[in-house]
């Protein structure tokens, strides 16, 4: 009984001591099990997990990715620094149609598209003026349904010279009505696609050029060899927008 007691002890410390290590993940993809002493602005030392009482090694922060912690808290370096805002071009129009009211809408020497260009396309071409902004979905869907107005009006001509004429010639006035109001309606669609697209563009270059990175000094806690953390001078990275 006293042997299985003992070996209960025996494979809890061991657990304990498995668990009781810190991980050092390298930039370039390796990784060491390590008991860290200290940690400064600019170089990490620690000691090898499997010889605790050996060297004391020194690494750059250069090379560090990351640590991992006995406890579970991970410290991060070197990380690249996230893009704050970047303008995408495939944005689609559905995404920001409602945040923008083109009345207000001043043209920008920048602006990607031209909204006097997108409608003189429309009027050629129905639905060319959305896909010249990106909007191919919608501008197929313009030129679909003008294709399915110019079936039907053919349909309805062929028509004209049977006995029963007067249903069909008013059948196909009102297609003709229906098939301009579609045209003005895509001629004014692609104008507004343009306009509120540039202006989501003139609001990103704003926002861009708003942003200030400052570099100054900075004070961290590190731990040392005896588990009690001290004052370390450092540099700190921020940005204001």
């Amino acid at each position: 009984m006293k042997r299985i007691a003992l070996l209960v002890i025996l494979a809890f410390a061991a657990c304990a001591m498995a668990n009781a290590q810190d991980i050092i993940n390298y930039r370039n993809g390796t990784s060491i099990k390590a008991k860290v002493v200290e940690v400064t602005a600019y170089e990490i030392r620690f000691k090898k997990i499997e010889n605790p009482n050996g060297p004391l090694y020194i690494e750059s922060v250069d090379n560090i990715q990351s640590i991992v912690y006995e406890n579970g808290i991970i410290e991060r370096y070197n990380e690249p620094l996230q893009q704050f805002y970047a303008y995408d071009f495939n944005v689609p129009y559905s995404e920001i149609a409602g945040l923008y009211d083109t009345h207000m809408y001043q043209p920008s020497p920048g602006d990607p598209y031209s909204p006097a260009w997108s409608g003189v396309a429309s009027f050629f071409i129905p639905g060319l003026g959305q896909c010249i902004t990106g909007e191919w979905g919608r501008g197929l869907g313009f030129l679909a349904a003008n294709i399915g107005l110019d079936v039907l009006e053919l349909w309805e001509i062929n028509h004209l010279d049977s006995r029963n004429s007067a249903p069909f010639g008013g059948a196909f006035l009102a297609t003709v009505l229906a098939q301009c109001a579609l045209n003005i309606w895509g001629i004014s669609d692609a104008v507004h696609i343009a306009k509120v697209k540039n202006m989501y563009f003139q609001d990103a270059g704003s926002l861009a050029s708003n942003v200030e990175m400052k570099l100054q000094p900075s004070f961290g806690l590190v731990r040392d060899g005896n588990g009690s953390t001290a004052f370390a001078p450092g540099l700190s990275l921020s940005f204001s927008f």
